[in-house]
């Protein structure tokens, strides 16, 4: 027969635990005398989240270069860039005034993103002024699915993340909230499909594969 006697475990005081049973003594709780309960585990909601993705090596900051493959099934999409000194390079060229113009009249007013290096797009302004984009050392592509509410959204979830780029959390935002993520680092690109990007075989063209992780291995998230 099962025993209804609760499973009572005795540990030796030590002269800590004596003082602090006789600060508790005024409740009479048992301090030498612990209970076993049944423990209740929960899934948190800042586990570790890893993407898969591909790396590959390059030495000219030219867009789209290497990834242009992997970018052509999605120009149709909105595109939320995150580039420090761009997003697009029109001062010097001869038209400079209609290509601003131009360029602005895509741009999705995001009052969150006025005045910072945080800009998105509407569908068309890739390819179109793909050789006008700014590469820094750190720049970040995402894809978005419409609608335009709709890529708003997902683009201030992004957002969000801002302060924490590369993080776990990050790429669980990644992976739940946009269709592509292409990372320039300034000698390499990353890039992270939500897709199989079976349309472009990147193991063929000179990409390895890299999971997500690794940045918080290596300890080298940037700012």
């Amino acid at each position: 027969m099962r025993s209804n006697r609760k499973l009572e475990i005795h540990f030796p005081i030590s002269p800590l635990s004596r003082r602090l049973a006789d600060f508790v003594a005024r409740d009479s709780y048992p301090w030498h005398s612990m209970v076993l309960a049944p423990i209740r585990f929960q899934k948190t909601q800042n586990t570790l989240r890893t993407m898969n993705g591909f790396r590959i090596d390059c030495d000219s900051p030219d867009f789209p270069g290497p990834i242009e493959r992997a970018i052509l099934p999605l120009l149709s999409k909105y595109w939320l860039i995150c580039t420090q000194a761009g997003p697009f390079s029109v001062t010097y060229t001869p038209n400079f005034e209609d290509l601003e113009e131009e360029t602005s009249s895509f741009i999705v007013d995001v009052p969150e993103f006025r005045g910072t290096d945080k800009h998105l797009f509407r569908p068309g302004v890739f390819p179109r002024f793909a050789k006008l984009l700014v590469m820094d050392e750190w720049t970040y592509l995402f894809a978005l699915d419409g609608p335009e509410e709709s890529a708003k959204q997902n683009a201030l979830k992004i957002e969000k993340c801002s302060g924490n780029w590369l993080s776990s959390e990050f790429f669980g935002t990644v992976q739940s909230n946009t269709l592509g993520f292409f990372m320039y680092g300034g000698r390499f690109w990353e890039i992270y499909l939500r897709d199989n990007p079976l349309h472009m075989n990147p193991l063929a063209h000179g990409f390895s594969e890299v999971e997500s992780k690794h940045w918080l291995n290596d300890g080298q998230v940037p700012g």
